[in-house]
C-alpha cells in the first residue's frame, strides 16, 4: 500500500509504504528512509523487525514496492522531517 503524507499525522500516522509477499511484510518510512521487515508467520504482531538480518530480502522487496510505484505513477512526498505542526503555513 501508499499512505504518503506531506506532513505528520495528527494521530500519529507517518508517511509509509509497504508491501507484503507471501509471509513477508516490508514497511518504508519517507520520513526517514528506514524500513523494517516482519515474517508475518512468525510474528504477526510484527515485535521483530528482521531488516537487519534479512538484507536480501529488503532488497528485494524495496525492488518491488518501487516497480509497483513506478507502475502506478505512485509519488513518495516531499521531505516531512522538518514539519512543525504548531507553524502556520
Amino acid at each position: 500500500w501508499h499512505y504518503p503524507l506531506a506532513k505528520a499525522h495528527f494521530l500519529g500516522g507517518r508517511s509509509t509504504g509497504a508491501i507484503r509477499q507471501g509471509d513477508w511484510k516490508l514497511i518504508e518510512f519517507f520520513d526517514t528512509g528506514e524500513v523494517e521487515l516482519y515474517n508475518l508467520a512468525d510474528d504477526i504482531g510484527e515485535s521483530n523487525n528482521l531488516a537487519g538480518a534479512k538484507t536480501d530480502k529488503v532488497k528485494e522487496l524495496r525492488q518491488a514496492l518501487a516497480a509497483w510505484r513506478k507502475a502506478v505513477g505512485a509519488v513518495i512526498p516531499p521531505d516531512c522531517r522538518d514539519y512543525d505542526p504548531k507553524q502556520k503555513r
